[in-house]
């Protein structure tokens, strides 16, 4: 997102006027959102939270500000715009930023922004379909795929230079259910900070992918070619697997 010497130079900056302490924080936010109605495609949006929070301390006194853009000249203008709330002369003239590292206990096997929107609206429309082709009495069924790729900085005067992304996927189905009059409604929505490894492969051991099997046997899948469904259990659930 920022370079090292940018945050340097922005914390600098914010320095110049008498603070006792600085930090930047940046943020850059990708996310998609796809909705499906009856198994048609409804609505895709695609959106972007991108920007950069600077403050400063100077005792009890405290200064923050913003700016919807990671350019440059708009993080350096934060900065002296900060700055120029205290009346002071630089108390700090050195920062050695520091980088601290985090373990990915989340790690993500596919970056959904390397999946394409086909892959994405089919196997949702795949998940809808097996939902309908749960029982005779499904009148209705909508389904929404949301992904956010959110990156993160964080760094500060005293030496903290820290990065971090956090990429996470989800997919919610609901149903609709009549019989004599009545409706009923039902839904899921399994959540997991993992990427889009489930929408690129459904039959992996963990989430063994999932569907119904309309005549109980073996159909080839139309997803991902050269497998198969094979009716895992006499709920019809699919399990997708590799000849």
């Amino acid at each position: 997102m920022l370079t090292r010497e940018l945050v340097k130079e922005a914390l600098y900056r914010a320095l110049a006027t008498g603070a006792d302490y600085a930090e930047v924080y940046a943020e850059h936010t990708q996310s998609k959102t796809i909705n499906n109605i009856s198994g048609k495609t409804d609505k895709m949006e695609d959106s972007v939270i991108s920007g950069v929070g600077i403050r400063i301390f100077q005792g009890t006194r405290c200064v923050s500000g913003s700016a919807s853009s990671l350019a440059p000249e708009a993080v350096l203008s934060c900065a002296e715009r900060v700055a120029d709330a205290l009346t002071g002369s630089r108390k700090i003239q050195d920062i050695c930023l520091r980088e601290r590292l985090f373990g990915d206990i989340h790690p993500v096997k596919i970056v959904p922004a390397g999946v394409g929107n086909a892959c994405k609206t089919d196997f949702l429309r795949e998940v809808c379909l097996a939902a309908r082709q749960y029982s005779g009495e499904i009148s209705q069924v909508s389904g929404n795929y949301v992904e956010v790729d959110h990156k993160i900085l964080i760094a500060t005067s005293e030496g903290l230079y820290a990065q971090d992304r956090q990429i996470r996927s989800r997919v919610s189905v609901s149903a609709i259910a009549s019989k004599d009059g009545e409706n009923q409604t039902g839904s899921a929505s399994p959540r997991r900070q993992e990427g889009s490894g489930a929408v690129r492969d459904p039959g992996s051991q963990r989430d063994g992918g999932t569907g119904f099997c309309p005549g109980g046997h073996h159909a080839p899948c139309r997803l991902y070619p050269g497998r198969y469904h094979a009716c895992g259990n006499r709920e019809r659930i699919w399990r997708c697997h590799i000849p």
